[in-house]
């Protein structure tokens, strides 16, 4: 440990708590580079500025060239990049946040009480229903990461948990069986990211709504339709909602990881491409066309106001071909682009800065000409 250390001391102060915080995740498990820095950027250890996310990925990028883990991409999701480090390292990354008052076990936090207050993360990871009682008898007042992930045995939290925990930023309770959450949470006024991904919650919970400084959100699949408060909170850039019904207007909203059902009722308020178009600080998006009328609405060129798009995949499973309007062309920053059942335009060989294109069951008279897209690094054609 004391020579794998050699490797952690001389990285960039900048780089340290980036590279510790890999002991966020179990051993052996695949890690989306997306979450990760989100939970960078809800720490704090990125700046606060309009290049964040760049920024983010600029550090990624130099951790891995320095080797302290692998970023490798995976081909069954539009944001493809995920990292995974060594045993060793990631032990290593244990071993520094345990000097950064960081605990990984009940019974580091039972045996640990005359120093719980000064905890500043408590990962708990598959840990069981002993989790609540040892957090509830150490009150750890400067508490910025609770995670309770993968423990399948949680049915409920305690209504009293968090009453403490006003600094707490980082929230994960992904892959537990709780069905509510207590009102409490709304007190968390700094809380910055909130995971409840494959969770038994039905709809958005009330208290959310108060979580004014919120940058990230992850409901579970069965959570289907978004309430029309969610566009107060001003703050959240990015959001994890598979398969809702409706979309609300969420303004500063920069990436949206949906399986989006374009079949908007005429009953509805909710217009879902009309507030995509209002959505401008969009980067990632995902849609899935099940109506002729919404797909007619994408070949009109709805979508050509996201300028800044960066990473886009459109699935066609409607009975016919459809065909991207020219106007999409401002999307100038775009870098992956997947389509399924699309009639391929040559002008997409405009996209310049194109990195992915994957094309799926599509129709192509005219093959865009590849030597014009000198950054293409990841070509796919399947079914054409």
């Amino acid at each position: 440990m004391e020579i794998l250390k050699l490797s952690y001391d001389s990285l960039p102060a900048h780089l340290k708590p980036c590279f510790a915080y890999l002991s966020f995740f179990p051993e052996d498990e695949e890690i989306k580079a997306e979450y990760l820095m989100n939970l960078w950027i809800a720490e704090g250890f990125i700046p606060a500025a309009e290049q964040q996310w760049e920024m983010a990925w600029h550090w990624l990028d130099q951790l891995a060239q320095m080797c302290m883990f692998q970023v490798y991409e995976a081909d069954y999701s539009v944001l493809t990049k995920h990292c995974k480090i060594h045993d060793l390292l990631h032990d290593l990354a244990i071993h520094i946040s345990r000097e950064d008052k960081c605990v990984f076990s009940v019974e580091e936090v039972s045996s640990h009480t005359s120093n719980s207050m000064g905890w500043c993360r408590i990962l708990l990871a598959k840990n069981g229903l002993h989790v609540f009682n040892a957090i509830s008898e150490s009150r750890p007042v400067y508490l910025r990461t609770l995670s309770l992930y993968l423990n399948y045995s949680i049915t409920s939290i305690p209504e009293n948990l968090f009453t403490t925990m006003r600094g707490l930023r980082v929230l994960d309770l992904s892959y537990t069986q709780i069905s509510t959450l207590p009102a409490s949470l709304g007190k968390m006024i700094v809380l910055r990211l909130l995971n409840l991904t494959n969770t038994q919650i039905k709809e958005v919970p009330a208290c959310v709504r108060h979580l004014k400084r919120l940058l990230f959100l992850a409901l579970p699949i069965d959570c289907k339709s978004l309430p029309a408060w969610i566009s107060d909170l001003r703050c959240l850039q990015h959001l994890k909602a598979n398969c809702i019904d409706r979309m609300p207007r969420i303004t500063n909203l920069r990436t949206l990881d949906s399986y989006m059902y374009l079949c908007a009722r005429e009953e509805d308020k909710f217009t879902r491409l009309d507030n995509l178009v209002n959505m401008t600080q969009l980067q990632e998006l995902s849609l899935t066309v099940y109506n002729d009328k919404e797909l007619k609405r994408i070949e009109e060129g709805i979508l050509a106001q996201l300028v800044k798009m960066r990473y886009l995949a459109i699935w066609n499973t409607t009975m016919e071909f459809g065909e991207l309007s020219g106007k999409m062309r401002a999307m100038k920053h775009l870098e992956s682009l997947q389509l399924l059942s699309f009639v391929v335009p040559s002008w997409i060989c405009e996209f310049a800065n194109l990195k992915q294109l994957k094309l799926v069951g599509c129709e192509c008279s005219d093959y865009p000409e590849l030597e014009r897209m000198p950054n293409l690094v990841e070509l796919l054609l399947s079914g054409n």
